[in-house]
């Protein structure tokens, strides 16, 4: 009986440390948000978005290796929640990609470039940030 305890315990202690970590996703997301319609000039936007890149990194990575080991645990990979989830983080990794992309082809062009670049950045940040809100909200009862 003692073990099952122990076995619970370890499990709610790794879905709050799941839901903690993932908590703080939407962070670079709005820093970045801010960032983007307050900047001056180009060279200090893309400096800014470069330092936060590191947290978002991080962050995506203890969210989908928490979330891993709650799969593990928990053998439930058919849950309309971990889709959603999974979902969401895959998303996020590759708009992050993307932008980086339009981002390395935008330095090398013209301002026209840059400005699309930051319209399409303003874009992927506030689809980035209503995911986090409805994935995050929306699997907050019990995983």
């Amino acid at each position: 009986m003692q073990e099952l305890d122990m076995i619970k315990k370890a499990f709610s202690s790794l879905v709050f440390y799941h839901y903690f970590f993932s908590a703080f996703l939407a962070l670079p997301f709005v820093i970045n948000l801010i960032t983007l319609f307050t900047y001056k000039n180009f060279v200090a936007l893309n400096k800014k978005i470069w330092y936060v890149m590191p947290l978002l990194f991080f962050l995506i990575a203890v969210s989908a290796l928490s979330g891993l080991n709650l799969l593990a645990m928990q053998h439930n990979f058919t849950s309309l929640k971990v889709i959603a989830m999974s979902f969401y983080l895959g998303f996020v990794l590759f708009g992050e990609i993307y932008r980086i992309r339009l981002l390395k082809v935008a330095i090398r062009t013209n301002e026209e470039a840059m400005l699309e670049y930051v319209k399409k950045a303003k874009i992927l940040y506030f689809l980035d940030l209503l995911g986090f809100i409805l994935v995050f909200f929306g699997s907050k009862s019990a995983i």
